[in-house]
């Protein structure tokens, strides 16, 4: 029980650890997709269909997400594991469970935010003609 504060605060920095990396993933994804639309509309202008624009966003945000996952899991699990060999090492009597709910969980959120972005991405593009967003990067 005296312990409860200090757990409470480690489980609100890592909810705001992971909210900043996911407002970070959509900033990332969503410049990356400003910024090339000079070339999607050129890749559309030579005979990029939308179903195969869909299919190239939703790859490269899933290997977003594959490269966020992977660095989640190595280096957040070592830097967990590295905490509580810390607090072992100064007597409080603690149990290291792997968080396999969390972890699930993030990944399930990335894929999901991904998945949106992609979605959000291709209607964005839509609305805007060929010839707009080949001018638009002159």
């Amino acid at each position: 029980k005296e312990m409860q504060p200090g757990f409470h605060a480690m489980y609100i920095l890592s909810a705001f650890l992971v909210l900043f990396g996911l407002i970070n993933l959509v900033n990332t994804s969503v410049t990356n997709l400003l910024a090339r639309g000079r070339e999607i509309g050129t890749l559309q202008a030579v005979g990029l269909s939308g179903r195969q624009l869909n299919r190239m966003l939703q790859t490269e945000g899933l290997l977003y997400t594959a490269g966020t996952a992977a660095f989640t899991l190595t280096v957040g699990t070592a830097f967990g594991y590295f905490v509580y060999r810390i607090l072992k090492k100064l007597g409080m009597s603690l149990h290291y469970h792997y968080p396999v709910i969390p972890i699930c969980l993030f990944i399930a959120v990335l894929l999901f935010v991904q998945l949106i972005i992609s979605a959000l991405t291709v209607q964005n593009l839509k609305r805007h003609s060929l010839v707009e967003r080949i001018k638009e990067g002159e």
